[in-house]
């Protein structure tokens, strides 16, 4: 995460967290047919 993002990310349980992440993830792939990866 950004700096700006970094102090919302570690306030935030760890699940989402990840739910954040594969949302990002998602959004830098927007050219992937499939949804982001399930951790």
């Amino acid at each position: 995460p950004t700096s700006s993002s970094a102090p919302r990310f570690a306030s935030r349980s760890s699940v989402n967290l990840i739910e954040d992440f594969r949302s990002s993830f998602s959004l830098f792939c927007p050219a992937q047919s499939y949804p982001a990866p399930v951790f």
